[in-house]
Formats: C-alpha cells, sequence, structure tokens
C-alpha cells in the first residue's frame, strides 16, 4: 500500500511539479485562465441566506414570545379582546422591528465582505502582478510580503524570516514562526 503524504510534508519541488507549476515563472495567463474556468474562483461557497418570509417567521421563535402569544390567547377566552390585541400587537412590533434590524445587519454584512476583498501578489508568465485572492489557481506562484494576508492554502518554496499572525485560527498573541 502507497502513502500520500500531505503537500506539506513532501519535498516543495515535487509539489510544483505535480500541480503543473513552474517554481521561477509562474503558470502562463493561459494556463491560469484555463484553471480559473475549469476549478472556479479561489473562494468559500456562499452561505445560502435565508428568505424574507422564513427570517420574518424566526422572528416568533423564542420562548418569551411563546409565553405573550399564549397570554394572548387565554386572555381573548377571557373575553379581554383589546389586552389581547395589544399583547398580540406587542409581539408583532417586536418581529417587524427584528426582521428589519436584521436585514440592515445582513446588508452591512454583505457591504463590509466587498470591501475586504483579498488581493495577492502574483508570478504569471515570469513576472509578478496583483490579481484578486479569487482569480488563484492551483499551481500558482504567490509572493508574500510583510503584512500581505495569505490569500489561499500556500506550499511554501522559500522563506526568509517568516512569522504568521494566526490569531483569527488559534488565538495566539503573537506571530508563528514558519519555514
Amino acid at each position: 500500500m502507497t502513502t500520500v503524504l500531505e503537500p506539506y510534508r513532501r519535498p516543495a519541488a515535487d509539489v510544483v511539479r505535480d500541480l503543473g507549476g513552474d517554481a521561477s515563472d509562474g503558470l502562463t495567463s493561459g494556463e491560469a485562465a484555463e484553471r480559473l474556468e475549469r476549478d472556479g474562483p479561489n473562494t468559500l461557497p456562499a452561505a445560502r441566506g435565508r428568505g424574507p418570509l422564513t427570517r420574518f417567521l424566526l422572528q416568533f421563535n423564542s420562548p418569551l414570545i411563546y409565553v405573550l402569544l399564549v397570554s394572548a390567547a387565554v386572555t381573548a377566552l377571557l373575553g379581554e379582546h383589546v389586552d389581547a390585541v395589544v399583547i398580540a400587537g406587542v409581539v408583532i412590533v417586536n418581529a417587524v422591528v427584528g426582521y428589519v434590524q436584521e436585514s440592515r445587519a445582513e446588508k452591512a454584512l454583505t457591504a463590509l465582505a466587498a470591501m475586504a476583498r483579498t488581493t495577492a501578489t502574483v508570478v504569471r508568465d515570469g513576472a509578478p502582478r496583483r490579481v484578486p485572492a479569487a482569480d488563484l489557481v492551483r499551481g500558482d506562484l504567490i509572493e508574500l510580503d510583510a503584512g500581505d494576508k495569505v490569500p489561499a492554502d500556500l506550499r511554501l518554496l522559500r522563506t526568509d524570516e517568516l512569522a504568521v499572525d494566526e490569531s483569527a485560527l488559534t488565538g495566539e498573541s503573537m506571530p508563528v514562526a514558519k519555514d
């Protein structure tokens, strides 16, 4: 039985060869475009959003709301129709306000995600150029400089005093040395 080693455990030259890349000139623009077309963009799948009706109905999914709805029903059965309508009105106003706030928060998150698009320096056709991280493909040769965000899973070919801030993943407060 042959054991296949993960790319980080294999020699860098073997990984580059297996991906059809070039450790000095990177991919050609044509090859990168072909891989992007074949494999799709370097993005996480979008989370499937809930529809407006589902989001509105979920505003009623709370123990306190259940208590208020039961109170409105009991109050109506006791003949106190004005009180029952007031309680039901409070529940509906609460649901509308919650729905509006959730919609605004969702729009704000979408806008933040659009503003925080990452770019990367990739070597294609032997020359470095900045491209959106979504346009990276398997086999691309990426150059990282101080302060850059790591735009994808990478196999390091060469490093010089590399330290990575992994606080978002691990909670470590100090950068971690990599080799």
